[in-house]
């Protein structure tokens, strides 16, 4: 409980001074996925540095290839699973943490939690 305290305030004292704890670290950074929002973005728990927990959303730079809404997600769900077999939780680890652009969203690249190895995603049926 006191370490989701400590990354929220670190994530509201970031947020009144316009940066965001997350896209200040350029990974790895060992996340537990918490939901997929959409074909291309993730609701993660994050660990940056030790003693500090914070939840935000990331975008993927390495997302499903194209494909309908539905495919996407399920296809990104499917490689999350697959990356954990065998694994109670839901991890994977983020490289080349950064803020977009735009200033809002972090962006990064997703990793399988095991060392070597990439995301693999599969196809939508029909």
């Amino acid at each position: 409980m006191r370490k989701v305290l400590v990354g929220v305030a670190l994530g509201l004292v970031a947020g009144a001074a316009g940066a965001n704890p997350l896209a200040q670290t350029q990974g790895p950074v060992t996340v537990a996925v918490l939901r997929v929002v959409d074909g291309e973005t993730l609701a993660v728990r994050a660990y940056p540095w030790p003693g500090a927990v914070l939840e935000d959303t990331v975008r993927l730079r390495n997302p499903p290839p194209e494909g309908s809404a539905d495919c996407r997600r399920a296809l990104l769900e499917q490689a999350i699973e697959r990356a954990n077999k065998g694994r109670p939780a839901r991890t994977m680890v983020l490289v080349q943490v950064e803020r977009a652009q735009d200033g809002g969203a972090v962006t990064a690249l997703m990793l399988p939690p095991m060392a070597g190895d990439v995301v693999r995603y599969g196809g939508c049926g029909g």
